[in-house]
């Protein structure tokens, strides 16, 4: 007989009950004093009895939870990081617009301004005076250019709170767990060379931010702050327990010196 891979002279009764006719082990297995310590069994009628089907399953039951664990891990970055990716886009997109459409503006204010325009003549540039239709289609021209720079510059006066909400998604990646989960996943394309392409496309659109370096610190204190009101908060047990119940549905002992807290989620 064993007991938690230990040899015994004896199982107790409400133990041998819950052991089942095992189709891996015969009694020439049990003679082996190697057995895993986590094995219960015993002979009878040449057959045996054992805990293997119930160990089988609590490794199963432990396997997918951290298969269904990694995979949310998995998931949750891939998703983070695209929505980063889509939401600098957005915002990289909008500082483009916004300064071709400054340039062709300033461009087209000062042909209006000057009253006449150069023009290519047998290869040579001459000044071309405006007449009226040409004043009333770059009038019209510019009007629609200022429309586009409003529009634009209304929606860059939040771009603090889009730093925020692209470093709120991905400020606790970093490269060694990026590849912790490229060699977990094999999957290069959407571990590591989604966090490379995040990292040239923010690099590339906060280079066109003057005030960059002022939203950068206003952004980090605020998602300091939210790191810690994150923090659960606890307190003492007024009674302490003797046991607790494990993962596997084990019952385990505490030692009472031990500090017991409840954290409240």
């Amino acid at each position: 007989m064993f007991l938690n891979g230990v040899s015994v002279n004896d199982i107790k009764p409400n133990i041998k009950k819950n052991l089942e006719l095992c189709c891996w082990h015969t009694p020439e297995d049990l003679k082996n004093t190697s057995l895993p310590d986590d094995f219960t069994g015993y002979c009878h009628n040449n057959q045996v009895f054992d805990n293997c089907r119930t160990i089988y399953l609590n490794k199963l039951l432990s396997w997918e939870k951290n298969y269904k664990y990694s995979l949310n891990e998995f998931t949750k970055y891939k998703t983070d990081l695209n929505s980063a990716i889509d939401k600098l886009k957005t915002l990289n997109n909008s500082l483009k617009t916004k300064e071709t459409t400054q340039f062709n503006f300033n461009k087209i204010k000062k042909i209006l301004d000057d009253g006449y325009k150069f023009v290519k003549i047998h290869g040579n540039k001459r000044k071309k005076h405006l007449d009226e239709i040409e004043v009333n289609k770059l009038t019209e021209e510019l009007k629609n250019l200022n429309n586009i720079l409003t529009t634009t510059t209304t929606y860059l006066k939040n771009i603090e709170t889009y730093i925020y909400d692209i470093l709120k998604l991905t400020h606790n990646y970093e490269l060694n767990y990026v590849k912790r989960l490229n060699f977990k996943w094999n999957n290069y394309k959407d571990t590591v060379s989604l966090y490379n392409y995040y990292h040239q496309l923010y690099t590339s659109t906060t280079s066109k931010i003057e005030n960059y370096d002022t939203i950068l610190s206003n952004v980090e204190n605020d998602l300091e702050e939210l790191e810690i009101t994150r923090v659960k908060h606890k307190r003492d047990v007024r009674h302490k327990t003797n046991f607790y119940i494990d993962e596997h549905g084990n019952k385990q002992v505490i030692n009472k010196t031990i500090n017991q807290v409840i954290i409240h989620k």
